[in-house]
C-alpha cells in the first residue's frame, strides 16, 4: 500500500496497526473543510520543526469530541472553528492511539479519502 504523502525513513512505526475508528474526531479551521485539512505538519510545512520527523507526518485525531476539545487549547490549534466526527473503516491507514489523551496518530493509504469519512461537522462556540 501506498502513503497518502512521501514518509521519512522507518515511518510508520513496526507497532501501528489498521485500525477502524467509528468515530474518530479532527479539528477544522473551516467548514466545508479542504482536502488538505487531514494533511501533515510535514507537508503542510508548518513548526515544530524539530519533532520526530515520523509523528510529523501523521494526521491527528482524537478518539472522543471531549478530547478533541482538549487539545484545542494547544497553540498549534488555535484558529480551529470546527470540528469533524468521522468514520474510518479499517484498511485506510495505521494507526496509534494514545490511551491517556485519546489521540490518534494515523497515516492515511493514498486510496482513503477522509472527506468521505466525515459524517458530520459542527461549529464550535466561541
Amino acid at each position: 500500500m501506498s502513503f497518502r504523502e512521501p514518509l521519512p525513513p522507518l515511518c510508520p512505526p513496526t507497532d501501528a496497526k489498521q485500525q477502524a475508528y467509528p468515530a474518530a474526531y479532527r479539528l477544522l479551521e473551516t467548514n466545508p473543510p479542504p482536502t488538505n485539512s487531514f494533511d501533515s505538519y510535514n507537508k503542510l510545512n508548518k513548526p515544530p520543526y524539530d519533532a520526530d520527523p515520523c509523528i510529523r507526518a501523521a494526521c491527528s485525531l482524537f478518539r472522543s469530541k471531549k478530547e478533541a476539545l482538549t487539545a484545542i487549547k494547544l497553540p498549534g490549534l488555535k484558529g480551529h472553528s470546527f470540528i469533524a466526527e468521522l468514520d474510518i473503516p479499517a484498511g485506510a491507514g495505521v494507526s496509534k492511539c494514545n490511551d491517556k489523551n485519546g489521540h490518534i496518530r494515523m497515516w492515511m493509504y493514498d486510496t482513503f479519502d477522509p472527506i468521505s469519512a466525515i459524517k458530520k461537522v459542527e461549529e464550535l462556540s466561541a
